[in-house]
């Protein structure tokens, strides 16, 4: 249960909110009526608590956040606004009847909606030819920028499978907006207000056929997580200032080290020696032949990421090759995208790179490590053209289970010729087609000089498999003051 007034998460008996001190009340996701704390039933509709979606509201159905005051009353809110439009829409219904021309842009809607859908987003406008998505609310995500840039080349895609699609257009922006219900005369809806929707919305006309066109406000948002091409300075409708604006190429790999290589100032590295001397410590181990897993544990902000960054590029500065993915919360719609991510890094595979070019690293990297008869089943997961035109098994389980076996050879024979280190971040984010592949890689990995580190989550492995533990807290009260006179300096003596 959520409080309507801060939307802290509250216990789902309790009758006030710890945080605010409001009355809690749970909502009816299908009519909106609000009954106290521990209903089974809802007393309007009928229907029962227990048998509505928990969790995460379904973005399909907002009705039940109308009902709340904060709705009603309006709030500000920090999300990320998409708008998609179907180009030259009007020649493409001018010659159909009216339910003709209904169910091709019903078609096309469609498939925008399933991708905000997918990554989680609130369709909350719907015209004709074209839509409006919110990223940020009703549904609160942290990494709204980064999703909503997902939902917008997912879209263009789906829309590209349609034989005889006309093109879309899809704009972005990331800012301050308000919040409410507004009632029309036969329906409410969940609207959002302010300059920031108006700005997306003269994105979308900038943007090419197929296009995406993000601001630089979303760009900032995304940490780097988004591939773009400049554009420029424009000139927007209504718009007093110019606007920097940026083409949405593609979502990089979601490797955490990203975020700390912007140029920006870091801040001083400190409190973390014990925690640096445990990492330094199994890394001996894995030159020995003894190569433990590591899971890096601790609360969010207390710094887990940044420690396994230090000590990566303490591993790179002593030429010990680092394959590093990420598991995200967008990921889960986009399946085995950490194991791809490996799997690319290790053969250096970039995105700009052609399929044949690509296919013939692989070749040359299996090879070199006696592995060519796998070559196919990597081949076919990496989704690359296969050899001689040998077509994979059409068995989707057995593919899994050959490329398993490809996997597990090739890491045994990586770690049997060097020092190498793999890292998967945030765990707790791993989709369920990944975890497979992962425990591979961990059992491919005992009794070798390779390593493993786990972050940012609980590893559950057998009894007799050896585990590191890395527990991170927050630093002390004198570390946190020596960083602060480190970046702003000291006080002045007094006179």
């Amino acid at each position: 249960m959520h409080c309507e007034t801060c939307q802290q998460e509250a216990a789902n008996d309790a009758r006030f909110c710890i945080h605010c001190g409001s009355m809690l009340a749970q909502v009816c996701g299908k009519c909106g009526h609000r009954s106290l704390p521990g209903a089974v039933q809802c007393p309007a509709c009928g229907v029962g608590f227990g048998s509505q979606t928990k969790g995460k509201r379904d973005p399909a159905d907002i009705s039940g956040v109308l009902a709340t005051r904060a709705a009603r009353e309006g709030e500000r809110k920090h999300l990320t606004i998409l708008i998609a439009d179907v180009a030259g829409s009007t020649a493409l219904v001018d010659h159909l009847d009216a339910e003709e021309a209904a169910e091709r842009l019903g078609e096309l809607t469609a498939a925008m909606r399933e991708a905000v859908a997918r990554f989680e987003g609130t369709v909350n406008k719907l015209q004709g030819d074209g839509i409006m998505a919110l990223f940020g609310a009703p549904i609160p995500l942290e990494d709204h920028a980064v999703r909503a840039c997902c939902a917008a080349l997912a879209m263009i895609e789906n829309v590209r499978g349609i034989e005889n699609a006309p093109a879309i257009r899809v704009g972005i922006n990331t800012g301050e907006v308000v919040v409410r219900a507004v009632l029309t005369d036969v329906s409410a809806q969940y609207d959002a207000m302010g300059r920031t929707v108006h700005v997306a919305s003269r994105l979308e006309h900038e943007a090419p056929d197929f296009g995406v066109v993000i601001s630089e406000a979303t760009l900032q948002a995304t940490a780097g997580a988004v591939e773009t091409e400049s554009m420029g300075e424009r000139s927007l409708r209504g718009i007093s200032d110019p606007v920097y604006i940026h083409e949405l190429k593609g979502i990089r790999p979601a490797i955490a080290s990203q975020q700390f290589r912007g140029g920006q100032k870091l801040s001083p590295f400190v409190g973390r020696s014990q925690e640096f001397a445990t990492l330094d410590w199994a890394m001996e181990q894995a030159r020995a032949g003894n190569s433990p897993v590591v899971g890096v544990v601790g609360e969010a902000g207390s710094g887990k990421s940044r420690l396994v960054f230090q000590f990566l590029e303490s591993c790179r500065a002593s030429g010990i090759p680092v394959l590093e993915a990420r598991a995200t919360g967008y990921g889960r719609a986009t399946p085995l995208r950490p194991v791809l991510d490996l799997i690319r890094t290790f053969f250096g595979i970039g995105r700009e790179m052609s399929k044949e070019a690509a296919a013939g690293r692989v070749r040359t990297a299996l090879h070199r490590y006696g592995l060519t008869p796998d070559l196919p089943s990597l081949l076919d997961f990496l989704g690359l053209p296969p050899v001689g035109g040998e077509a994979p098994p059409s068995d989707v389980a057995l593919r899994h289970l050959k490329f398993q076996d490809a996997l597990r050879r090739l890491v045994r024979a990586v770690a049997s010729s060097q020092s190498s280190i793999l890292v998967v971040e945030d765990l707790h984010w791993l989709d369920s087609a990944s975890e497979p592949f992962l425990e591979v890689l961990e059992l491919a990995d005992q009794r070798s000089n390779h390593r493993i580190v786990t972050g940012h989550a609980v590893v559950a492995p057998d009894e007799d498999e050896p585990v590191v533990r890395v527990d991170i807290a927050f630093v002390m009260l004198g570390e946190e003051n020596m960083i602060f006179n480190l970046l702003v300096g000291r006080d002045p003596p007094d006179e």
